[in-house]
């Protein structure tokens, strides 16, 4: 196993497929993975076929392996509490909320910045955080076909 980022600890609130893929690749290079999760788990709990392993989908299995695993809800104060002992302590955050609900729900760079100076903060979203569609929510496939490399 590398060990490159050892001494890295992440905090992952990405669902789906480029935000978890991001943090396996980060946990395969040795960093400490944090995986939060709402209580009912990340999307990609339930994408992919019927087949389960122990109530999983392989894509569950294989994005989120080498993390550890919480379940917050952080519609509640108490969840955004945890979470916020947790920024004090991390290195990396990891979101790919839609547009909006990062700061919505008080997990965007902005506040977590404030308890924690040295966060390096990732978002990964289909069109970006600057220009006319920044608040477009979206998936490759959707930013593939808006600009035309489709």
């Amino acid at each position: 196993m590398n060990q490159l980022l050892k001494d890295v600890t992440v905090l992952d609130f990405s669902e789906y497929i480029a935000g978890p893929y991001c943090g396996f690749l980060l946990a395969d290079m040795g960093a400490r993975v944090i995986k939060v999760e709402p209580p009912d788990g990340a999307e990609e709990r339930r994408l992919g076929t019927v087949n389960r392993y122990r109530g999983n989908t392989r894509m569950s299995l294989s994005f989120n392996r080498g993390k550890e695993s919480v379940s917050v809800d952080l519609q509640k104060p108490e969840g955004r509490e945890i979470v916020y002992r947790i920024v004090k302590t991390v290195d990396v955050v990891v979101q790919n909320f839609a547009p909006g609900i990062a700061e919505k729900i008080g997990v965007d760079y902005e506040t977590l910045s404030k308890l924690n100076p040295s966060l390096i903060f990732l978002s990964s979203t289909a069109f970006g955080e600057v220009g006319p569609y920044k608040k477009r929510k979206g998936f490759d496939i959707i930013a593939h076909a808006a600009s035309g490399v489709m």
